[in-house]
């Protein structure tokens, strides 16, 4: 099997084919079995511990600098750090290999000094990472398109025991990277037969690498339309992944962070003595940093424990009501249903569509009303006064009337907070929701439901 360069150690190996009847069967035997296409390049998914998820996200900004930036939100907003010593360790390699990075991005003109001295600091914990795809070749600092580059934000695991949405969002991001690279090759024009043969061979090589790389994704199923589609999305637009939030609580497999619940502590539709206790979390203060220092246009939030995609309202307050822009919501909505797709295999159909107050329940402090309105009905929304972490500045909560006006769209990806990984599907016929085989499942539907960028 053939993987894309970045992930060929951290996506295909240790990654094995299981069937439900023949668990210790060969890979051979299962792709034969079980999918009866005669293709030996599938890959089943398998889910994301903490430690994968972030040598995979090293890996795509080593892999692709031109297009990732690598961050977390302590180095970049001074947050501090959730857990203890036995939480998150990372080992000398990950510190040297972020550090040259860094150097990387300071000569690239991503960053206006280095990093080194933050990242150094070895402080016990867990920090906030987030991976942000945009191709500074295209769109350089300074100029108009950078300007007006739609900005969207995915987000993996708020609720830590909640794991599809990590696995789902990486395998999106690596996709996306894989079909911007391959696209990009040959990376000149034909140079014409008077060209020197230094040149010609050099054309000739990055034309075999076209080759090699398109017929890898046909052999998966992606056809031309689809990969250049793929590319399109990486280049044309700003997604910022994020792929574990609660940091802490994905490390310890928890649904809360340190015992609180990051997805009520946002301030919205908070009541009576609670009304400003919020941003508690620092799950909750890295998404709102990367709100307010972006406008995003479009977000898509992952949690598990239904089968459903759902769009404002979610909070008490507003229960029975319809938001302004319900009929666009449903609209986007019904749209991810259909490219979803059902799981037929698994005897599931597709995501209910419908509000979240109807579909999950209310929740005051949720983050994707507060996402959606907390600029614009501020009524509902107070500034915070934690007392965590040291306490975090009620400025960062005292919103303008720009940069919470977001399209937040909840996508509970599966019934199991993490289904086995004979549900997960694999990375064949991705964008065929018809197919019924095995390979068809939840990270399969998301990664359809991502890739349908209503941001276009």
């Amino acid at each position: 099997m053939r993987c894309a360069a970045a992930l060929s150690l951290l996506l295909c190996s240790n990654t094995p084919l299981f069937s439900p009847m023949r668990i210790h069967a060969s890979p051979a035997e299962n792709v034969r079995n079980l999918l009866k296409h005669g293709t030996k390049k599938v890959r089943f998914y398998r889910s994301f511990d903490w430690m994968d998820a972030h040598r995979i996200m090293l890996g795509l900004a080593e892999a692709y600098p031109e297009l990732v930036t690598l961050q977390n939100a302590q180095d970049e907003y001074g947050l501090a750090v959730a857990g203890g010593m036995q939480d998150c360790p990372l080992d000398d390699d990950f510190t040297r290999r972020i550090l040259k990075l860094d150097e990387k991005y300071v000569l690239m003109g991503k960053r206006n000094e280095s990093h080194a001295r933050k990242l150094e600091q070895n402080e016990p914990g867990c920090k906030n990472w987030f991976l942000t795809i945009e191709d500074h070749e295209a769109h350089y600092a300074k100029s108009e398109s950078k300007k007006r580059l739609p900005t969207l934000l995915m987000s993996g695991t708020v609720h830590g025991n909640e794991r599809v949405g990590t696995t789902a969002v990486l395998e999106y991001a690596a996709l996306l990277l894989e079909a911007a690279n391959c696209e990009s090759f040959p990376h000149e024009d034909y140079p014409g037969p008077q060209a020197p043969q230094i040149v010609m061979d050099e054309w000739l090589d990055q034309v075999d690498q076209a080759n090699a790389c398109r017929q890898d994704l046909h052999h998966r199923g992606i056809v031309d339309d689809e990969r250049k589609w793929l590319a399109r999305l990486a280049t044309t637009r700003r997604i910022i992944i994020v792929p574990a939030a609660n940091s802490l609580g994905f490390f310890r497999g928890e649904r809360e962070e340190d015992g609180i619940d990051p997805n009520k502590d946002f301030p919205f539709d908070l009541k009576g003595d609670e009304d400003t206790k919020c941003m508690e979390t620092i799950t909750a203060r890295t998404l709102n940093e990367i709100f307010i220092n972006n406008i995003i246009q479009l977000a898509i939030t992952f949690h598990s424990g239904a089968s459903v995609v759902a769009y404002n309202w979610g909070a008490p307050s507003f229960d029975g009501r319809t938001c302004p822009d319900d009929t666009s919501m449903a609209q986007v909505s019904r749209v991810y249903q259909r490219f979803g797709g059902p799981l037929k295999y698994w005897k599931q159909g597709v995501y209910k569509v419908g509000t979240m107050n109807d579909l999950v329940y209310p929740v005051r402090g949720g983050m994707e009303d507060w996402a959606y309105a907390a600029s614009w009905a501020k009524d509902f929304s107070k500034g915070c006064q934690p007392e965590t972490y040291k306490g975090y500045a009620a400025s960062q909560t005292q919103y303008n009337d720009s940069v919470l006006r977001t399209v937040n769209i909840l996508v509970e990806t599966s019934k199991e907070k993490d289904p086995p990984i004979t549900q997960l599907g694999a990375d064949y016929l991705l964008f065929d929701p018809s197919w019924q085989k095995m390979g068809s499942g939840h990270i399969t539907r998301n990664i359809r439901v991502l890739s349908d960028d209503r941001s276009r």
